[in-house]
């Protein structure tokens, strides 16, 4: 517990540290901090890496596009603090944290919510109605954590709008729980959907039960368990896949489902140099710059000297 207290009050202080740098750059925006820029980098990197499994299991493409462009921006920054120019890292920064604020409230608002609450209310009546304290136990806690995550969201949404990296941390602290009430809904469905003779406390235990502790599945992770007795129950259709309880459970692991891949480490090609892009576009605004104004001077040229040829049949 003691340990818990000191990892939340270190985020707290971090926050905080943060905050009074970007307010600090409001009033004084010439003299940034170079360490200051490096501690926001650092965060606007974490909040990047941490949606990415989420854009990338199920966002849509505007989603993708999104984190793209967060993306090029942080990109950008971290070139421009290479450079020594702070000014221009954390306005790229703080451009990378807006965008990733939108994205973080369209995940949580149009896909967290709404199909982690489908997921709980799956087997919510039958579970209600039945004697099963064990999935009633995980469908509870399940509820509770999706309140929990709800809460977080909402006070991240009311938040100071322009103090991004607050309002983001927030948002990840709902995803995190979320996720949580997503593992407790899976485990709702498949005590619910288990037949009772098959069920842990029902099984008879034998000798062999007993002097064989450290067989193969006793290796096996959480996270296998929950995959292999879901692929049990749909492979006996006690249960019909209707809402892809495997994509959620591997975004509930924070690990990308089958077939799903980083839209971050795909998009690494599509980054560009913006300094190199912007030195051409200045190069060819000035090309036509001066064929405009050569333009001009010949035509000039050319009125005077017709002028002249008129003044000179009269």
């Amino acid at each position: 517990m003691n340990n818990f207290n000191f990892k939340k009050n270190n985020l707290i202080l971090r926050h905080l540290l943060i905050i009074l740098f970007l307010f600090s750059n409001s009033l004084f925006p010439v003299q940034i901090d170079r360490q200051g820029t490096k501690r926001v980098l650092e965060l606007n990197r974490e909040y990047l890496e941490f949606i990415d499994v989420s854009v990338s299991n199920f966002g849509s493409e505007k989603n993708k596009d999104d984190l793209i462009k967060a993306n090029q921006h942080f990109y950008d920054a971290k070139l421009f603090y290479l450079q020594n120019q702070n000014l221009k890292s954390y306005e790229q920064i703080n451009k990378s944290l807006e965008i990733l604020k939108y994205l973080y409230m369209d995940i949580i608002e149009n896909k967290y919510l709404p199909e982690t609450k489908e997921l709980l209310n799956i087997t919510s009546r039958s579970i209600l109605h039945s004697n099963d304290l064990q999935a009633a136990y995980y469908l509870n806690q399940g509820y509770s954590q999706w309140e929990l995550s709800r809460q977080k969201y909402v006070q991240g949404k009311n938040f100071n709008r322009y103090l991004f990296s607050t309002k983001l941390s927030y948002f990840r602290e709902a995803i995190e729980v979320i996720r949580l009430s997503k593992r407790y809904a899976l485990l709702a469905i498949i005590e619910s959907k288990t037949p009772i003779f098959e069920k842990k406390e029902y099984k008879k235990i034998t000798y062999n039960d007993v002097i064989q502790k450290d067989d193969l599945t006793s290796k096996i992770s959480n996270f296998e368990k929950v995959q292999n007795n879901l692929q049990n129950i749909i492979y006996r259709k006690l249960i019909a896949d209707e809402n892809n309880f495997f994509l959620h459970h591997y975004d509930s692991y924070k690990k990308f489902a089958s077939g799903k891949n980083s839209v971050l480490h795909s998009g690494k090609n599509q980054l560009k140099d913006s300094q190199l892009e912007n030195k051409q576009e200045n190069k060819i605004k000035s090309e036509k710059k001066q064929v405009k104004g050569k333009k001009q001077i010949e035509d000039k040229e050319l009125k005077n000297q017709k002028v002249k040829e008129e003044k000179n049949k009269k």
